[in-house]
């Protein structure tokens, strides 16, 4: 995911932590978060707006999603 997403915009890197270890953990610990609230939709929906709202604040805009 990171290569590929480091490929087309190499900006990217500076919004993530250089270590790899780090990164995949905080990126598992995510999607486990986002895995574990979608049965139910007020929890999910809940945990995806501040997941946004977070990545809004490291400098992520919707041309960065692909």
């Amino acid at each position: 995911f990171y290569r590929r997403a480091f490929l087309a915009d190499p900006a990217l890197s500076a919004m993530f932590t250089k270590d790899p270890v780090v990164q995949r953990a905080r990126f598992g610990a995510e999607l486990a978060e986002i895995v574990r609230s979608i049965r139910t939709l007020d929890a999910f929906s809940t945990n995806v707006r501040a997941l946004g709202a977070r990545h809004r604040g490291y400098g992520v805009h919707a041309a960065h999603t692909g």
